[in-house]
């Protein structure tokens, strides 16, 4: 019996489990742990001259826009560079013709006018989504990158994603008839910390309160800093305030109680003790984010007992269930988040139900049961691939590869 191959395509090594937040490491060891045969290729074309030219423009661009107060475009968000990752796609594909499915973890790129294998696309946000959230308005660079989207979707045979607003997104604006629902896992090991009582009685005597993340703006870094200010005010036994992910240099001031960690790699022996154990002595995880999508670490929060206080934006409630693993704040505002984090510290009672309830929400999302959901979408039962509704186009819908965006 053949097993399933599956090429796994992502921005970055899935071997490295510090890419894209773990999720490409963690999503092809668990198909491996299904016998699947995975082969591992990375997006990311190889640093010739041309990638590094391209790398030297963006960068300029970017420091200028600072300076003028525009939005600075990440570099595969610029057409010429989008046309030299189609290029190194296209060369891929010519180069492994086999396998039973092209699985990208993105939305921006596919191989369906390269190759003949079957595309399958696993992400949590169109790029079209991601800038009406942020309240963006789109230029006409942004505008073609939504059509290549667009088209990639429509001529996958099957598409995943993460959360329910970008599923009915794809929907209801791509036209893209049965997108899949598929929660991602936590990026943890069921064994670590095994007993959540004996974790909540060390939490409940902790002063730590935790913040695990990159991106001080969209995060809400700012608002948390004073809404920490402010909070450690109206205490009598100030807290911590443990940022990682933030550097210290990152920050507009010094502030008294706070510990930046930098970013900690989990493939790192230290550094990954460091992490759970920052995991393990947080009292609160706070995360004012002003927009989405929402991060996998609030999944690691929350199966270490650890009440969340998140903001209320698109998807909140997927993740969070208000007022029983954590609570969702009405706005990214420093004195509404001050206002829950006293709340919940002064009620014992109340912090012990959720942190109770924080691992059983989440017991279940394991990326064991994120890949038995997926084999059984994409009909993979048994050891044998079963016929499945394509999204394909009709042939003369799709364009050809000549046409791929050009800078």
């Amino acid at each position: 019996m053949q097993p399933l191959k599956v090429n796994l395509f992502c921005w970055g090594d899935s071997n490295d489990i510090n890419t894209w937040s773990n999720v490409p490491y963690f999503f092809a060891r668990a198909l491996s742990s299904r016998k699947v045969d995975v082969r591992r290729l990375d997006l990311i074309p190889e640093r010739g001259p041309v990638h590094r030219t391209l790398e030297v423009l963006s960068n300029h661009y970017n420091r200028v826009a600072s300076k003028y107060g525009l939005r600075p475009r990440p570099l595969f968000r610029i057409p010429a560079f989008h046309r030299l990752v189609n290029f190194h796609l296209a060369r891929t594909c010519r180069r492994i013709r086999d396998g039973d499915l092209n699985l990208f973890l993105t939305f921006s790129f596919s191989s369906f006018r390269y190759s003949d294998v079957p595309v399958a696309h696993y992400c949590d946000r169109t790029y079209e989504l991601d800038l009406a959230e942020q309240g963006i308005r789109p230029t006409y660079v942004d505008r073609r990158l939504f059509k290549m989207e667009k088209q990639n979707l429509q001529n996958a045979r099957y598409v995943f994603s993460f959360n329910r607003a970008c599923l009915e997104f794809i929907r209801e604006r791509y036209g893209v008839p049965h997108p899949e629902l598929l929660a991602a896992g936590i990026n943890l090991s069921e064994d670590d910390f095994p007993d959540p009582s004996a974790l909540i009685a060390r939490k409940e005597a902790s002063r730590d309160i935790l913040f695990i993340g990159r991106g001080y703006h969209h995060r809400g870094v700012d608002i948390l800093l004073e809404a920490f200010k402010r909070f450690n005010a109206r205490v009598q036994d100030p807290f911590t305030l443990h940022l990682v992910g933030v550097a210290r240099l990152g920050l507009s001031e010094p502030q008294a109680n706070v510990v930046c960690h930098g970013y900690l790699r989990k493939d790192d022996p230290t550094q990954y003790r460091e992490y759970m154990e920052l995991l393990a002595s947080a009292r609160l995880f706070v995360f004012p984010m002003r927009f989405g999508p929402l991060p996998g670490v609030l999944r690691e929060a929350l199966w270490m007992s650890t009440p969340v206080i998140l903001t209320n934006v698109p998807n909140a409630s997927e993740r969070l269930q208000d007022g029983k693993n954590g609570i969702l704040a009405a706005k990214a505002d420093p004195e509404e988040i001050a206002h829950w984090m006293s709340s919940l510290v002064s009620d014992s009672e109340r912090w012990r139900r959720m942190a109770g309830y924080a691992r059983e929400s989440v017991r279940e999302e394991t990326w064991g049961a994120t890949i038995d959901r997926f084999l059984d979408v994409i009909g993979w039962t048994q050891g044998h691939a079963e016929a499945a509704p394509s999204h394909r186009t009709r042939p003369e819908d799709v364009p050809p590869a000549s046409s791929a965006l050009v800078g």
